[in-house]
């Protein structure tokens, strides 16, 4: 195996290991929701504002995001976006009372929405069509190890030590994974892939202004029908995971381990089998 083809795989792990904690630190607080509720005297309602803050701060912030990972360095923002995100975790820990949670978990959000856009598009410049679809299924199942493993993890820290340290341990190690992609990451040349495939010029997004690629989005049909499908998707995932583990905790009497392990697990083992299955079919049909 080849230098370069050997380092695509290298890349893939680094993002594995980063959209892990991408997504368990996202999900940390919902399996506490109940220590937090008790803790800060907050209300059902308060709970709910903790969640969609992150959400609608992330939906806000990835159009503007993703157009600056087509003209700025990608392993910068993947890099920076992976510590920000850690560091207001580990502070969220800090908080005292129910405004600062939000406001922690609001950067939360924003600092993640600069992550996805650019690894994908680091992906499709690092595997080409034989691989691509495969290894976007593969990145994707850290999606479902970080909230299986979050969620249970989360659990036995917040039974054991309390919901502050839960967040100080995901956003400690996240910090640290931030200083290795740093140093281990190099920016491929964009379209790289593609060009090896094709002898046709490629035209370079970044010579498009942001207006006119976003423009250039919403008339693609194509576009609009993944953002309708992944919008459909997101409305029910996020509740889910939002509440599923304070109603197994309060309806069933589970404990915080115990919840956060089921109200994620089963949902996501098929999940995590799917992608997978789907990458390769998707690699198979393409060609």
């Amino acid at each position: 195996m080849k230098t370069q083809d050997r380092y695509k795989w290298v890349v893939l792990a680094l993002f594995w290991l980063a959209y892990f904690f991408n997504q368990a630190d996202r999900q940390v607080l919902f399996t506490v929701f109940p220590l937090v509720k008790g803790e800060l005297a907050l209300s059902d309602v308060q709970l709910g504002l903790l969640g969609s803050s992150f959400f609608w701060m992330y939906a806000l912030v990835v159009p503007v995001a993703g157009g600056l990972g087509d003209v700025l360095s990608r392993r910068k923002i993947i890099a920076l976006a992976v510590l920000a995100w850690s560091v207001a975790t580990f502070c969220s820990a800090l908080a005292a009372g129910f405004v600062l949670l939000m406001i922690f978990r609001a950067i939360t959000g924003a600092a993640e929405a600069f992550y996805y856009p650019a690894a994908n598009s680091m992906i499709s410049d690092y595997h080409g069509q034989r691989t691509r679809a495969l290894a976007m299924g593969i990145h994707q199942t850290s999606v479902y190890f970080g909230i299986v493993a979050s969620g249970t993890l989360a659990g036995y820290i917040g039974q054991q030590y309390g919901w502050r340290t839960a967040f100080v341990a995901f956003g400690g190690v996240g910090s640290v994974l931030a200083v290795v992609i740093w140093k281990t990451l190099r920016e491929p040349e964009r379209g790289q892939s593609d060009r090896e495939a094709i002898s046709s010029p490629i035209e370079a997004t970044s010579e498009k202004s942001w207006n006119v690629r976003l423009a250039d989005s919403f008339r693609s049909p194509s576009a609009l029908l993944l953002m309708g499908a992944f919008l459909g998707f997101k409305v029910v995932d996020a509740a889910y995971l939002a509440w599923m583990p304070t109603l197994l905790f309060r309806k069933f009497d589970l404990s915080l381990v115990e919840a956060g392990f089921h109200a994620t697990f089963w949902h996501h083992v098929g999940a995590a089998l799917g992608v997978l299955a789907g990458g390769h079919i998707a690699d198979r049909w393409s060609q």
